[in-house]
């Protein structure tokens, strides 16, 4: 089974591929565009590599996306999406996945914690 770093890393590679060739792009051009060479974007598009925050802001502006887009984020609350994302994975890395997020959303002020389906959100304070 894969795990979630790497089904994550598909998903974005996906959509990557997915907006280029939407725009009629090859890989060259897109390189040309953001500046990231063309092993970085073929190893973007196939799912072995996931963009840091440079590079992602740089495809989403040559692709003409958010940078949310490019991640699969949807509007609306990230703590509710981050547990329906829960559930596409085994059971016994929940818990820790979710005390990791949650502090990383908290810190950062994103969103609003959410009763997950296991139970409330974990308490960080």
């Amino acid at each position: 089974m894969p795990r979630p770093e790497e089904e994550f890393g598909k998903a974005v590679g996906r959509r990557i591929r997915r907006l280029r060739k939407a725009r009629g792009m090859t890989q060259t051009q897109l390189c040309e565009l953001t500046g990231l060479d063309a092993g970085g974007i073929s190893r973007y598009e196939n799912g072995y590599q996931v963009p840091n925050s440079q590079g992602l802001r740089r495809l989403a502006e040559a692709l003409s996306v958010t940078t949310d887009e490019l991640l699969g984020v949807r509007p609306g609350n990230v703590f509710e999406q981050f547990e329906d994302w829960l559930l596409l994975i085994p059971r016994v890395h929940h818990d820790p996945l979710r005390r990791l997020i949650y502090s990383y959303l908290k810190t950062h002020q994103i969103g609003k914690p959410a009763q997950s389906r296991a139970g409330p959100a974990p308490n960080h304070d």
